[in-house]
């Protein structure tokens, strides 16, 4: 039986071919699309890179200019600072001044170690010209004689000895020497004070942090006296405390306990507060502080020293529980104001903050 053709078969294929055919026309547009679209960002990459290139060396330019600008209004820096401070140029030449009438010669070098001070600056080319001479060509200063001769010695005697520890001020001097060294702003006789390290308790010491290890007083000191050319404060952050309500004792003292003394809390010459009682001390005159004050765990107690009204205030957490001033029979044992705390629990552990109460209070947030 002979086959038959398929009915409607030529009609598909030229249906089938028709579209091939646009198909292939679509796809030859898109691909000049593509071509020319191709040769769009060949011309915009070569035109941004120009850009580019042009960007970079007016920048490139623009900072070498900055940098000449900066390094001459550097150069303008250093100059004006050399002639305001004392450099090594003619280190070994000698100046000779007067201090109230006594005559003291140093050499240049002196005046180098205490460099960003007021009295370097005095002494630099800038300034030295503006200081009074007196009829033998000296410079004259008026300014306090013993004061002025404790700064000089240390000095000199750092050039033999770099290690060589602070002078001891002798207490009637004190706050003379205070003020001159903070007028001058020479920082080497301004230390941070830190509890001290040379103590003669049982008390263990490390880096500012005190623990109790055996039961009964224990009293220690900073190791500087607070200054008495302005208001200092000192804090303790109770990290330990086995009973609130007594065991610590915080206040000043005007000497280093020694001895026997280390094991009591009420000496002639200081103002202490003992949680949980009250003040107690030789030295109390007016007050108006709380009593019956506990410092559990996590609290913070402070002590600031007005230096002009001779007064201690108290502070529990940023805030005052009142003021003590020193009865003015003692202001002649209180020359000399060491921050002092006493412990006496086992396991008791605090963390001590020396400075301005500005200061301590910033640092701890």
């Amino acid at each position: 039986m002979a086959l038959q053709p398929i009915e409607g078969f030529s009609e598909n294929e030229a249906i089938i071919e028709s579209t091939f055919r646009r198909l292939l026309a679509a796809i030859e547009s898109e691909r000049e699309s593509l071509r020319s679209t191709a040769q769009d960002l060949e011309v915009v990459k070569l035109s941004t890179g120009d850009e580019l290139e042009q960007m970079k060396s007016r920048t490139e330019e623009w900072c070498y200019a900055q940098r000449q600008t900066i390094d001459s209004q550097w150069r303008q820096v250093q100059e004006v600072t050399d002639r305001m401070r004392v450099t090594e140029d003619g280190q070994n030449d000698e100046i000779t001044v007067s201090v109230s009438g006594e005559i003291f010669t140093f050499s240049k070098r002196c005046v180098m170690k205490v460099e960003g001070s007021l009295f370097n600056m005095m002494f630099s080319p800038q300034h030295i010209g503006n200081l009074p001479k007196d009829h033998a060509g000296r410079y004259v200063l008026d300014w306090n004689p013993k004061c002025f001769k404790l700064i000089i010695d240390h000095l000199q005697y750092l050039e033999r000895q770099p290690s060589a520890p602070l002078p001891r001020i002798p207490k009637e001097e004190k706050m003379n020497f205070d003020i001159l060294v903070d007028t001058l702003q020479i920082k080497m006789f301004m230390p941070i004070n830190r509890v001290n390290p040379k103590h003669v308790t049982s008390l263990a010491v490390r880096n500012n942090r005190i623990t109790v290890v055996h039961r009964g007083w224990q009293t220690i000191t900073a190791e500087h006296p607070a200054s008495l050319a302005r208001d200092s404060y000192f804090e303790i952050l109770i990290e330990e405390n086995p009973d609130p309500k007594g065991g610590l004792c915080l206040g000043v003292i005007g000497h280093i306990p020694e001895g026997t003394d280390v094991h009591k809390i009420n000496f002639s010459d200081a103002v202490m507060y003992n949680s949980g009682n009250h003040l107690v001390g030789g030295a109390i005159g007016k007050e108006d502080v709380g009593k019956g004050m506990i410092f559990p765990a996590g609290s913070r107690v402070g002590v600031q020293y007005n230096v002009r009204k001779r007064a201690l205030t108290f502070y529990l957490n940023k805030q005052s529980f009142g003021t003590c001033y020193i009865k003015r029979e003692a202001w002649e044992d209180l020359q000399l104001v060491y921050p002092c705390l006493a412990m006496y629990l086992p396991d008791q552990r605090v963390l001590v903050s020396f400075g301005t109460r500005e200061e301590v209070w910033a640092a701890s947030g």
